[in-house]
This record gives structure tokens, sequence and C-alpha cells, in this order.
């Protein structure tokens, strides 16, 4: 009886909370849409500028993965990955790539890292935030 009128009460609850996302002019599926794009904003912003981190970073992997911010949020493993490829461009690479994978706390956490080894790109990049993400349809700006 008590799972009943939890499993009930559920039901209710998400019932009520489409009725709220529907009567406000969109669907409880726009509002997920919604925030998915809003969270995945980071992604956009690391792959329109990749080049221009990757050339600002190229020496600089070793250093940003030692630092507090990131050396938590790499595994071990991953570390020697990145730092096991064989030249620049490979390690800022593969740290590109499994920095998109890492969501947007990380990519914050590299925001902050950059402060301490590349101020330059750490400003841009927090003044970018600061503006507000891109839409995915806009059209990039150059640093």
């Amino acid at each position: 009886v008590i799972h009943h009128h939890r499993t009930l009460l559920t039901m209710s609850s998400e019932k009520n909370k489409n009725q709220e996302a529907v009567g406000s002019g969109g669907s409880r599926k726009d509002a997920t849409d919604q925030a998915r794009a809003m969270d995945n904003g980071y992604v956009i912003e690391l792959r329109r500028r990749r080049l221009q981190i990757s050339q600002q970073i190229i020496d600089l992997v070793h250093e940003l993965l030692g630092t507090k911010e990131l050396k938590s949020r790499f595994s071990k493993f991953e570390r020697e990955v990145i730092l096991s490829q064989k030249t620049p461009d490979g390690k800022v690479s593969k740290f590109l790539d499994l920095l998109e994978r890492k969501g947007r706390d990380t990519y914050e956490m590299f925001v902050v890292a950059l402060g301490y080894v590349k101020p330059e790109l750490h400003l841009l990049l927090r003044q970018r935030q600061a503006n507000g993400e891109p839409s995915p349809g806009s059209p990039a700006c150059e640093f």
C-alpha cells in the first residue's frame, strides 16, 4: 500500500511538472533540451577555440595536469596516456579530447588552472563566459 501510494505521488508530481512546462509556453522536453544545450556550451567553446587553445598551451600540458584544480580531475592513467603521446601536439590533442568528455565542472577548473600558467588565455575564456556562451549557430569571433 505504501509503495503504491509513493508511485501515485511520483506520477502526480511528474504530471504537474509537465503541465507547468507546457503551461509556461514549452514542453518539458524543450526545457530539458534547453538545459542540456546550456550545459554543453563549454563543448561548443572548446571545439570552436581548439586551435587557439592548442597553440597557447602546447608546452603547458604537463604543468596544467599538475595543478591542484586538474590533478584530481584526471586519473593517474589518464595523465599517463596524455603524457605518453610522442609529440606536444599529440599531448594537447589527447588532453583536449579528454577535457571535453569530463564535463562543465572540469572545464571550469581548466579555466581556473590557466590563471596560473597562461593568464592571458584565462582572462579571454573568462571574458567569454561573462559575456554569455555563444549559441551553436552564432559566428565565431577571434581571440
